[in-house]
């Protein structure tokens, strides 16, 4: 799992950070979960939402983000390999 740190416009990643790779194990919801302490102890405890993005073909990793409580948001965006779904959680 790749974390990037995005300035608030998102416009520019401002720090990266390459975590476990959760891809088709099934753990991708407990890794998110995980993911919420990380930031909130390594990167910044002021940090209150969480966006990313998911292919919107990719149907199992939506579904996994949204048993981690993320929702997704009304935005979407062309990606390197298709159309890309916005959504987003609340911490802290």
């Amino acid at each position: 799992m790749k974390l990037e740190i995005y300035t608030a416009d998102l416009d520019k990643a401002v720090k990266n950070y390459q975590l476990a790779d959760t891809t088709h194990t099934g753990n991708a919801a407990s890794a998110l979960t995980g993911l919420f302490d990380f930031i909130s102890r390594t990167i910044s405890p002021e940090i209150t939402t969480v966006v990313l993005a998911v292919n919107a073909e990719n149907i199992n990793a939506q579904k996994a983000y949204q048993k981690a409580g993320f929702q997704a948001l009304p935005r979407t965006f062309d990606g390197k390999i298709g159309k890309l779904l916005l959504m987003e959680k609340k911490i802290n």
